[in-house]
């Protein structure tokens, strides 16, 4: 048996390249030590509101001519181990700010569908403003009863819409709508 499934979902570019993608930091260093090249690496973090391009943070650390290696070094996570006057070490950890580095998606089961586009007053496939769909959904919760048990269950899914525009925001993308067909 068939069933339809409403869902939005980030809408993310095919032209993706993760070399603009921006990577924040944190700098885990051993108790009451101090040097200038912490110094410099906090700098940058609070300078640059602590997101830049990979690229931007191996050039600080290429540029502080210390040693360095890659413990882990993963796509989307890179754990790297600073080594001073060789006896003392600390890691730096970079994590991309990247929506792919997690599963954004609210599905919308078929005998709601109808009424939560109504109620939002959107079409079923289009791409969304993330800040337009919030305010949809603002105007969607004024119109609700909420001591009718079937409007709890539109009001989670316009929560958990809410929550997926806070992210695109966040991210600056927009969130596409689609119906699909499941088997």
């Amino acid at each position: 048996m068939s069933y339809n499934v409403l869902s939005f979902e980030p809408d993310i570019s095919s032209e993706y390249n993760i070399d603009n993608v921006l990577w924040k930091a944190d700098l885990h260093i051993p108790v009451s030590y101090n040097s200038m090249i912490i110094d410099v690496i906090n700098t940058n973090i609070k300078l640059n509101e602590n997101r830049m391009l990979l690229s931007q943070w191996m050039n600080i650390l290429d540029n502080l001519k210390i040693k360095y290696e890659h413990e882990i070094d993963d796509k989307y996570y890179k754990k790297i181990i600073i080594i001073e006057y060789d006896t003392v070490g600390y890691q730096l950890n970079l994590y991309a700010c990247d929506i792919r580095t997690q599963y954004y998606c609210v599905e919308v089961q078929n005998d709601l569908i109808l009424s939560l586009l109504y109620i939002l007053d959107i079409k079923k496939n289009e791409k969304l403003n993330p800040k337009f769909l919030q305010n949809k959904i603002k105007l969607a919760e004024e119109k609700l009863d909420k001591d009718v048990s079937v409007n709890k269950s539109t009001l989670n899914i316009l929560n958990q819409l809410d929550r997926l525009c806070t992210v695109c925001v966040d991210y600056e993308i927009d969130i596409t709508s689609k119906i699909s067909l499941r088997n």
